[in-house]
């Protein structure tokens, strides 16, 4: 990235043009740092709960359910 900068600042002589260039990568590194993580972590989906894939955890205290969190069943094989 800074290579490729650095040689569109010589090409680019004009300062405005040089920031938005620098504001374009910078747009597109943050996107597809984004896509990467948003594609590597596992998030529960409505299509894995209808599947089975995953249990309802319900916490009681005294007999009042207080909290309750969908969790990841665990794969047999």
């Amino acid at each position: 990235m800074i290579l490729f900068l650095s040689v569109a600042k010589e090409e680019c002589e004009d300062f405005a043009l040089y920031a938005v260039l620098g504001a374009v990568v910078a747009s597109f590194l943050i996107a597809g740092t984004y896509l990467i993580c948003e594609y590597c972590s596992p998030s529960i989906t409505p299509m894995d709960v209808y599947r089975g894939k995953t249990t309802l955890e319900i916490t009681y205290r005294d007999s009042i359910a207080i909290d309750s969190t969908v969790v990841w069943k665990k794969e047999v094989k």
